[in-house]
């Protein structure tokens, strides 16, 4: 995925780097504006990297041609004000939103623990909104349904990349 030309300043200080000033980069017809990044105790092992920021107007399409994932429509965006990595830990504040399938999906609560081990564990929660089944599922190549779908899923934790649990609902 090609990006924009970026500066980015960064200061350092005693045992920490940050960045200077927000930073926005071009990509996919949108932007990803880095708002803050900080990574503290960087010479020992309870280092942490805390990162704000917002995603706007991302071409769905672009980013499924490019990356190789199915056919997708619509548009990335959201803001997380605050994710922290520190101590093998991930927690994160905000949502990231999609406008896809005719509809939105929001996802919020983003976590992790176990990072750089052989057996990490991550989790989220989702809801979805005004989602087509017709282009879902003509997108994912499964067969075909047609209808409009809304609903949920709390609690999703995947532990190495396999989901292990969650609370779901579907309309």
């Amino acid at each position: 995925v090609e990006l924009a030309a970026v500066r980015l300043p960064v200061v350092a200080s005693d045992n920490a780097l940050a960045l200077a000033e927000a930073a926005e980069i071009g990509v996919l017809d949108g932007r990803v504006e880095l708002r803050s990044v900080r990574a503290t105790r960087l010479m020992d092992a309870a280092r942490g990297v805390t990162v704000s920021v917002e995603l706007d107007g991302i071409d769905l399409a672009r980013l499924a041609t490019e990356t190789g994932l199915p056919p997708l429509t619509g548009q990335l965006s959201g803001s997380i004000p605050e994710i922290e990595i520190s101590g093998g830990e991930l927690r994160s504040r905000g949502e990231i939103v999609a406008d896809v399938f005719d509809g939105r999906i929001r996802a919020r609560n983003l976590r992790g623990s176990g990072l750089g081990t052989a057996v990490p564990a991550f989790g989220l929660d989702v809801d979805f909104d005004g989602i087509s089944l017709g282009e879902l599922t003509g997108a994912l190549d499964f067969g075909y349904v047609s209808g409009v779908a809304r609903g949920a899923v709390s609690g999703l934790e995947f532990v190495s990349w396999g989901p292990v649990a969650f609370d779901a609902w579907l309309e």
